[in-house]
């Protein structure tokens, strides 16, 4: 083999260089942390599967590695996505094992405007994780039936996990606010409960909100959007505004 090379002319051995790239260079292993990582890329950016069928994604990965075959994305969906959920289970339960966490409770609609309540736990180090979505389709979210949920999620999220959780944070409704109370009472797990400071300050601009206000600001910000002379001249008195302020820091910094 290596006395044919010797007589190779320099675009033979590059073609053969090349072949070598991409038949011996990629081998079953690299394949898959490739496929791996596709498929996480288009989980991460919430991209649809289809991404991976498009004629510039294709072009893309011929340009940076040829003779790559990427996954399908019947492959995107059924092979790698129950894989690397359960890669990340894992790692969480290496991360959350006899840790003490505040556990999170939320609840909101999905794009099909399916009502799905999102349990989180939050580290000590302010790491946040997902240890729990519960679809409350057809169910009232009466305080009992709220306080059954999130005794399960507790128990689950300690059993799965490892972790110890000591604190519990939901908004503050009325049926979640009666629910928390219900929760200080029961003997079966031992948590603290209260309300989420940033909703409490939400309501509380609410009330504190003067009527009317609110309307007025919208009507003029949709003026200045929706007239094209008005923006002009806006834009216009913003960048001079924008220049003289700098101009005069710049000279008293001087």
């Amino acid at each position: 083999m290596h006395a044919r090379l010797v007589h190779m002319t320099d675009q033979q051995t590059d073609r053969l260089g090349v072949l070598c790239f991409v038949y011996v260079g990629l081998v079953l292993a690299e394949k898959c942390a490739i496929d791996e990582q596709v498929a996480r890329m288009i989980y991460a950016t919430n991209s649809p599967f289809r991404l991976v069928e498009h004629q510039e994604f294709e072009k893309l990965m011929s340009m940076m590695r040829p003779g790559y075959r990427h996954p399908s994305r019947k492959e995107i969906a059924d092979k790698f996505l129950p894989a690397i959920f359960q890669k990340e289970m894992e790692q969480c339960k290496e991360v959350l094992k006899d840790e003490t966490v505040s556990m999170a409770l939320d609840g909101w609609s999905n794009v099909h405007n399916e009502p799905t309540v999102c349990v989180t736990v939050t580290t000590e180090e302010d790491k946040i994780y997902l240890s729990d979505t519960v679809d409350t389709s057809g169910k009232p979210h009466t305080a009992e039936y709220l306080e059954e949920l999130a005794v399960s999620s507790v128990q689950k999220a300690e059993h799965e996990f490892g972790c110890r959780v000591r604190s519990n944070v939901t908004d503050n409704a009325a049926n979640v606010a009666k629910m928390r109370c219900n929760l200080e009472q029961r003997e079966d797990i031992d948590v603290v409960t209260y309300g989420c400071s940033a909703h409490l300050l939400n309501l509380l601009t609410h009330d504190m909100e003067i009527s009317n206000v609110k309307e007025h600001i919208v009507y003029v910000m949709k003026y200045f959007r929706n007239h094209h002379f008005a923006l002009a001249e806006y834009r216009k008195k913003r960048r001079t505004q924008s220049c003289s302020t700098a101009r005069d820091s710049l000279e008293y910094h001087v």
